[in-house]
């Protein structure tokens, strides 16, 4: 390690000494980004401010220091099953409606933090719901009264009840507040925040690129600015058919009459992956799209009762195709019967078949909040067979064990292991390029620069050895060129990724007193050597940082180096190799630690007979 000391100290000398001409020389946009950056790790280290989002806007910074300076009130609006929305508000003359007015800014800025495209319809939810003081249950019904007459002070909490007729009283007691009873607008808003948080918690966020293919499954209804994605098993039948009717396709009043298998038919339907890519991405900015989850127990249940159970077609085909095998796979002694037929499985055949190879609860309620969200004429919303598969749901499952039951829990969960990586080197030798090519593969020159866009970090999920891994990157935005970077920045990080510039011999050079960061603040992490801008080594002339330099770098580093790349930003060369090929070494280096983990609990110890487990119910 004498190496990098030695190095470190020099280096320290010559950073000081050009600091401020560095600063002069920084264009505006890089001073944007730069003062953006350090803003956020500013409120992140300030108790008083921590509570902020890290892309804060100014407005909010102001609130927050009103608030602090007693100036201004903290409200919280209570909403059902989901976290609780803050709202600040001036102290003094503060009416119901300008509280009001501050409940939509405030929601419209987390929808758009969100990425999140619900409408929402404010004349609907005021006409709809009042606001009450969880503290003494009034209500406030007057838009020009001050909140103050309402008793609303800071951290006071607010609730949405429903308005009754004059005819009826309200009742004020806390089973009939919004955050207990289901009110269809806010279940939708509710589910639409889960959905963002998932997607982008796996990565799958709207700055992918778009894949056509995976829009195949996406009903198109003109008419009423409408798409539906349909998910099999999840009353999709009934969802076609309302959708032909909805597109003109059919006008039959009594939507059962139409048949499943019309209702299927690619001729009555439109996808969306059949209109060009530009129309596409027009239609899915302004039109109105959903889909229906079910319960995944029920949804296994309900496919095995309608392939293997029913008499129909479809289930004769099932039954031929897949029923058989499953027989011969996992019965210890089939006839010659079950094995030509395949018509009796039973359901932990079934479930052994799923386990090895391979919000439906609330429909009704809404479908009717779809369609009234789109202006869809009034229709009664088809009902084919009273499976009652919720009902059936302990009949079946009671015939399996609870491993195999843990199993199927094990399977329907998404868990993707989450790996830190940093970014490390000196300003300019391309580490947000980096970044950018990694979140949305765009490439911005240096005089077309402008912020990140409060850009820190940003995930990505990536495949290798049978398994995903979530890639998370997180970019110094520019502060090293002013300030040091925290430690912070290095804590929990996975992998670090020292980056230079082939054109820029300096940049190389010191290298080292970054690897003494890394290995000082993040002394687990797997480190990868990056050599950027390899667009602007010409072909005919050799680099200025050589192959030998790069090798004799990493056996100075005495094998600290796991990897070495060259990349090009600018044309997007080796950046998306660099990345599957970290995942790689990041999924391999998980595979061990957890086989040395279990040899060392498992390894050496004499297992004893495991006893027998009763069969019990799933009560």
């Amino acid at each position: 390690m004498h190496f990098i000391y030695r190095m470190t100290e020099t280096n320290q000398d010559n950073q000081e000494t050009n600091l401020d001409e560095a600063i002069d020389n920084l264009s505006h946009e890089d001073l944007c980004e730069i003062t953006q950056s350090s803003i956020k790790r500013l409120i992140a280290s300030d108790h008083l401010l921590s509570d902020l989002p890290v892309d804060v806007t100014p407005e909010e910074v102001l609130a927050q220091i009103a608030v602090i300076q007693g100036q201004s009130i903290t409200v919280t609006v209570l909403r059902y099953s989901e976290t609780p929305l803050n709202v600040v508000i001036p102290q003094q003359n503060t009416t119901v409606l300008d509280l009001k007015k501050a409940i939509k800014r405030s929601f419209l800025l987390k929808q758009q933090r969100q990425k999140s495209k619900t409408k929402i319809s404010w004349k609907y939810i005021w006409k709809t719901f009042w606001l009450q003081n969880t503290a003494n249950g009034k209500v406030l019904k007057n838009d020009k009264e001050l909140v103050s007459n309402y008793d609303v002070i800071n951290r006071t909490e607010l609730r949405f009840v429903k308005r009754l007729s004059k005819s009826k009283t309200l009742i004020n007691s806390p089973e009939r507040s919004c955050c207990t009873e289901k009110y269809p607008w806010f279940e939708q808003i509710t589910r639409q925040e889960q959905l963002t948080l998932s997607c982008n918690n796996l990565g799958l966020n709207s700055k992918a690129n778009l894949n056509i293919s995976q829009l195949n499954h996406i009903l198109v209804d003109h008419n009423h600015k409408l798409l539906y994605c349909y998910v099999p098993k999840v009353a999709c039948t009934n969802w076609k058919r309302v959708m032909m009717v909805l597109t003109g396709q059919s006008n039959a009043t009594n939507l059962v009459s139409i048949p499943a298998d019309v209702a299927h038919a690619d001729t009555n339907a439109l996808r969306l992956s059949q209109l060009p890519k530009k129309e596409i991405k027009r239609i899915l900015k302004e039109y109105t799209l959903f889909l229906i989850a079910r319960n995944p127990f029920e949804r296994l249940l309900s496919a095995y009762r309608n392939k293997f159970s029913d008499n129909l077609p479809s289930s004769k085909y099932f039954q031929s195709r897949y029923g058989r095998q499953i027989i011969k796979k996992y019965r210890a002694t089939p006839t010659t019967d079950d094995l030509d037929s395949g018509a009796n499985v039973s359901f932990s055949e079934f479930i052994s078949f799923i386990l090895n190879e391979g919000h439906y609860e609330t429909l009704l309620e809404d479908a009717k909040t779809i369609l009234d969200m789109v202006g869809a004429p009034t229709m009664v919303f088809p009902v084919t067979r009273g499976g009652h598969t919720k009902d059936r749901l302990r009949e079946y499952f009671q015939q399996l064990s609870i491993f195999t039951i843990q199993h199927l829990l094990k399977m329907a969960s998404i868990k993707i292991p989450e790996q830190k990586i940093i970014l490390c080197g000196e300003y300019g030798v391309g580490k947000s390029s980096l970044f950018r090519r990694f979140a949305n593969n765009t490439f911005v020159t240096a005089t077309d620069r402008k912020s990140t866009l409060g850009l820190d970090q940003i995930k990505k999920t990536y495949s290798a050895h049978g398994k995903n891994v979530q890639l998370q990157l997180w970019d110094t935005g520019g502060m090293e060129r002013v300030a040091s970077i925290t430690s912070s920045y290095y804590k929990f990080a996975e992998a670090a990724i020292l980056v230079f510039a082939l054109d820029n011999p300096a940049t190389f050079h010191i290298l080292s007193q970054h690897l003494l960061d890394i290995v000082t603040y993040a002394e687990n992490a797997k480190i990868f050597l990056c050599g950027n801008k390899s667009d602007l080594v010409s072909e005919t002339e050799e680099s200025s940082i050589s192959d030998l330099d790069i090798e004799s770098f990493c056996e100075q580093c005495h094998s600290l180096i796991s990897a070495t790349y060259k990349t090009s930003c600018k044309t997007g060369e080796g950046v998306e190799e660099m990345f599957s090929d970290i995942a790689s070494h990041l999924i391999k280096s998980n595979q061990s630690k957890m086989e040395l983990q279990s040899i060392e609990e498992h390894g050496f110890k004499i297992s004893e007979e495991p006893e027998e487990i009763e069969e019990s119910c799933l009560c």
